[in-house]
């Protein structure tokens, strides 16, 4: 019980201060702050996985990579400037950004190449 209490704390205190007043809006920020910092941990604590059993990564590998920290980048933008429309677009974005890194460098998962 400490725990999601101490969390939900920490998501409470994240949410822009102009959002906290209204419950619904609250709520969904907090929301989507917990979901995109969920999503950018699984991928930060995939990567010493990832180089470990494939060694140093293609530049367009990495650049998706990169990419996939969209989630953090719209985490911060929801937290401090209180816009989800902004948070969703950047995040969407980064999203887009990796899948195209991947396809276009060949990376993507089910190419054939014959």
């Amino acid at each position: 019980m400490f725990l999601s209490e101490s969390l939900s704390r920490t998501l409470s205190a994240l949410v822009h201060p102009d959002r906290r007043d209204d419950p619904a809006q609250n709520l969904r920020h907090r929301l989507f702050i917990a979901a995109r910092l969920s999503l950018s941990l699984a991928a930060l604590s995939a990567a010493p996985a990832a180089l470990a059993l494939a060694g140093a990564p293609s530049a367009p590998v990495a650049l998706a990579f990169a990419c996939l920290m969209g989630p953090l980048a719209a985490a911060v933008v929801a937290s401090r400037g209180g816009s989800l429309e902004k948070a969703q677009i950047l995040h969407l974005g980064g999203v887009f950004g990796a899948v195209a890194a991947l396809t276009f460098s060949g990376a993507a998962p089910g190419r054939s190449y014959g």
